[in-house]
């Protein structure tokens, strides 16, 4: 095989570690001294920096944070709203849209997608789940033994099959997987099966003997018990058969216990009261990924408290944790905070998590790949949108998506439409965003320092400083730079005087500051992670738009409103709409991380590694030239002081 076929096959295999190395093994072994400087710039071509040679494909989010935010490769999206399911169906099987953004039961979606291999499914968990509470305040279940004893005998693998026919997820820990505080994957056992035998076990140790005359347990102390699990089926569909899944747990158990049907507004009283009840069947979903409530519903102070801790539950160690959450200055020290927490949980069992209802997707293979699942919007989130292709072309195409419902309102600040928001996500900018696992990205954030008064006496006691340096090549749609100011009148304006619930309202924000045109400081009293949440995802506004007193960001509604200005800075332009019709974006070339269509993306600066990784490069380089130089020199040497041959000359005779 020739050099150039070899070379050609060895970097064909460049993604596969181990076939790489070994063929690059073999093809020195082959070629030799003089071609290791050739194999040597090529390991140097490979272990560069991405963005010194970057390639237009990306071909998973797994390459880093960096390559996930360049993009689009697309030329553009086209929202088509179509309410009717069934005509969303018709259109997605015939190709008129390549997703949809709704979503599905899992059997409306394995009906068309079985039959049409250019149709995938894709399932995405809610923000919430079903649930028993449990009251952990009167005897016997005041007792964990017994608690746990019933979740290790709660089949929810059964429940899952034959209650849902396997449209939900199993699930233990207390957050939705969407969060990114979950340690679902990471618990140390899980309450998913049958296992009754040693929930027995369990019982027998705590005392709770089995009445011959009955046959049912009792309690340690010698007394009869029974326990209600209450449901409401109006309230909850489903709920009458959940609750008869975990009167067969109990019963397993040798336990005394039976289902009751009622209503859920005397049910939530007594929840909410703290009043007398046993188990009760609920749902619940979360508007959002703050885990602050896990304060409110299991710290011991609030176990008498009106509304908030319905399980009664008092715990010492879940107290400790609880603090750290809600008073942890960094990331980390939440991460660990609500690892602890889900963990006394999971083990206390204070309210049983049943299952995770799981939202169903559609979408088409044939044209476009590389769509990524978010944990959140599934397949049709703006990280797809960022980083699908065609699969003929390297960039370009038209992807349409089907909308389930018309946007009502193109105002961040008043609308609650999905479709709007899904729309407003691709043409604003905000300084963090959350990468496909929900954990923070930088957006506009270049960099980020935290302070507080131990780090810079200048900060007060108790106070935490954010110091933001954003990007310098952002620009609005109407050529004005994007600066630190339009943060700084987000933030104030908006969060601190509007008020709105748009991405929250810190009252804890006590002053924003702008010292350079690209940096923005802002100061809270408080010292938590918390505050972090309340500016960092909020979509950033064009501060001169409103410079004209007639325009007002209360009213302001874009695109519905021909005389309010729309300014946008995102991965897309608004190109062309029809009211309840459709909404036709296209790429925008001047977007802060767009791609460069001949490509390379756009460069940053050279970081301290980048510099070390070439410098290592070129002085290996030089290395090796100079050990070939000296080399052939020595060869050349040897050959020129060695004796004559002693064989003897075929033409010479004695």
């Amino acid at each position: 095989m020739a050099l150039r076929e070899k070379l050609s096959v060895l970097m064909e295999n460049c993604f596969d570690k181990i076939k790489f190395y070994e063929l690059l093994r073999q093809l020195m072994v082959s070629c030799g001294a003089r071609y290791v400087l050739v194999l040597s710039l090529i390991i140097s071509f490979l272990v560069l920096p991405q963005n010194i040679l970057a390639s237009p494909i990306i071909t998973s989010q797994e390459s880093g944070d960096q390559s996930l935010r360049i993009g689009p490769y697309i030329d553009g999206v086209t929202f088509s709203v179509i309410e009717d399911i069934n005509q969303m169906i018709l259109d997605l099987q015939s190709g008129s849209i390549d997703m949809h953004s709704g979503f599905l039961s899992e059997a409306r979606v394995q009906s068309f997608t079985s039959s049409d291999s250019d149709i995938l499914a894709n399932s995405v968990s809610q923000n919430g789940y079903g649930l028993i509470t449990i009251n952990c305040r009167d005897y016997p279940l005041n007792i964990s033994a017994l608690r746990r004893a019933f979740a290790l005998a709660f089949d929810k693998v059964s429940v899952n099959n034959d209650i849902f026919n396997g449209s939900i997820s199993v699930h233990d820990s207390v957050l939705a997987t969407p969060s990114e505080f979950c340690i679902e994957d990471d618990l140390p056992y899980h309450y998913y099966d049958n296992r009754s035998l040693e929930g027995n076990a369990l019982l027998e140790f705590a005392g709770f003997d089995i009445d011959e005359g009955t046959g049912w347990r009792k309690a340690p102390n010698d007394e009869y018990f029974n326990i209600t699990i209450e449901y409401d089926p109006v309230y909850q569909s489903m709920s009458g058969e959940i609750a008869e899944a975990a009167v067969a747990a109990l019963q397993s158990l040798s336990i005394d216990a039976y289902a009751v049907s009622g209503d859920f507004n005397d049910i939530l009283y007594r929840l909410d009261t703290h009043d007398l009840y046993d188990m009760v069947i609920e749902e619940y979903n979360f508007a959002s990924d703050n885990v602050q409530f896990l304060e409110w519903s299991f710290h011991s102070d609030y176990a008498e408290a009106s509304i908030l801790n319905p399980s009664n539950f008092r715990n010492d160690s879940f107290d400790f944790y609880s603090d750290q959450l809600q008073h942890g200055a960094t990331h980390e020290e939440i991460m660990a905070a609500a690892s602890q927490m889900q963990l006394i949980l999971h083990e206390q069992v204070p309210q049983l998590v049943c299952y995770e209802k799981v939202n169903n997707q559609a979408y088409r293979t044939d044209l476009f790949t590389d769509h990524i699942n978010d944990l959140v919007a599934g397949v049709s989130g703006s990280w797809t949108l960022r980083q699908m292709y065609p699969i003929e072309d390297y960039s370009g195409g038209i992807v349409s998506i089907g909308l389930p419902e018309a946007p009502i309102s193109f105002s961040m600040f008043q609308t609650s439409s999905l479709s709007a928001h899904m729309i407003l996500d691709l043409l604003y900018p905000s300084l963090y965003d959350r990468n496909p696992k929900q954990q923070p990205i930088g957006d506009l954030t270049k960099n980020m320092t935290v302070q507080r008064n131990s780090d810079n006496p200048d900060v007060p006691a108790g106070h935490t400083r954010y110091t933001i340096n954003i990007l310098e090549n952002a620009t609005w749609s109407d050529g004005v730079p994007l600066t630190a100011h339009d943060v700084n009148f987000t933030l104030h304006y908006v969060m601190e005087v509007f008020r709105t619930n748009y991405g929250g309202s810190p009252k804890s924000l006590v002053g924003t500051d702008v010292p350079s045109p690209y940096q923005v400081v802002m100061e809270f009293d408080t010292e938590s992670y918390w505050d972090f949440s309340y500016f960092a995802y909020c979509l950033i506004i064009p501060e001169h738009i409103f410079s004209n007193e007639t325009i007002s960001f209360e009213t302001w509604d874009p695109i519905f409103t021909p005389t309010d200005p729309h300014v946008t800075c995102g991965p897309f332009l608004l190109d062309d709409f029809e009211v309840d019709e459709y909404y036709s974006l296209v790429y925008d070339p001047e977007f802060y991380y767009a791609l460069n269509r001949t490509g390379a993306i756009t460069p940053e600066p050279w970081s301290l590694l980048t510099y070390v990784t070439i410098g290592v490069s070129i002085a290996s380089a030089c290395v090796i030239i100079s050990a070939i130089i000296l080399t052939q020199h020595h060869r050349n040497t040897e050959h020129e002081e060695a004796p004559p041959s002693q064989e003897s000359n075929p033409d010479e005779t004695d």
